[in-house]
């Protein structure tokens, strides 16, 4: 029973394993300008690239490992460099390329569309292997300096989302994730069975000295148990009971941590 009651406090004290960092490339963001004719540089291609340089710098500021648009040039070639700038987020063999050569498994792509005084700023979060996207915003702005003000939400966002997936979510389910598939993380499983194990073994070990205590009692009023025996079970009963809300102590809020850990964080 000592080893129960080391095993759990064991459990409740093992550090969270250590998060492991992920590169993720900002592709620049795609002007749309219904206006603009074709082949023809306009302000919101312009635009376009100062939003790129900025969602950069602000996930950067959020502790995000990033590669910028221009980091590009001194990795791939300029001919190559011009494909995967243009690569759209449905193109997965595009996308797997900029992973291939980048060590990267996450990308940023984005597109800034302009209709007349109407625009909108749509960012993605894609996980590079299988173009599955793990976050989507679009944020609707009345004037061009509102962009700006939308892109620090936009990346404490994605940065969280990034932060879930290097402490295990492969699918970047958390609460700072808006869209993605259900994975389980194995810390909070363990953690919250660990808690769930001390419960149920406490409160058994618990309901059986109850037994054992009935027993005893009923043995020494009708005289069939030696004093000496009684005193002995009694010892035994007492350090059984203790052992018990031992476990039940360290098990609710283990438990509670990892519900916690699960659901919250």
């Amino acid at each position: 029973m000592r080893g129960l009651v080391i095993s759990a406090a064991v459990l409740a004290a093992m550090p969270a394993a250590a998060a492991e960092r992920q590169k993720v490339v900002v592709l620049s963001v795609q002007a749309l300008d219904a206006e603009a004719a074709q082949g023809d540089e306009t302000a919101a291609q312009r635009l376009a690239i100062i939003v790129t340089e900025q969602l950069t710098r602000q996930l950067a500021s959020q502790d995000v490992e990033v590669i910028g648009s221009r980091d590009l040039a001194s990795l791939i070639s300029i001919e190559r460099q011009r494909q995967l700038l243009g690569c759209s987020d449905e193109s997965t063999s595009c996308l797997q390329e900029i992973s291939d050569a980048l060590g990267a498994p996450l990308t940023v792509t984005g597109t800034l569309s302009i209709a007349g005084k109407a625009m909108r700023l749509d960012v993605k979060l894609i996980r590079t292997r299988d173009a599955h996207v793990l976050f989507r915003e679009g944020t609707p702005v009345e004037r061009r300096e509102d962009v700006f003000d939308a892109l620090g939400p936009i990346a404490r966002r994605i940065a969280g989302v990034v932060h879930e997936v290097e402490r295990g979510l492969p699918g970047g389910t958390g609460p700072a994730a808006q869209a993605g598939t259900t994975s389980i993380r194995l810390g909070p499983v363990l953690v919250t069975a660990a808690g769930a194990i001390a419960l149920v073994v406490g409160a058994v070990l618990w309901a059986l000295q109850g037994v054992a205590a009935s027993n005893l009692a009923a043995g020494i009023e009708a005289g069939t148990v030696e004093i000496r025996a009684a005193v002995s079970a009694r010892d035994s009963i007492y350090t059984q009971r203790s052992a018990a809300a031992v476990l039940t102590a360290v098990g609710m809020p283990l438990a509670a941590a990892g519900l916690a850990w699960g659901f919250i964080w």
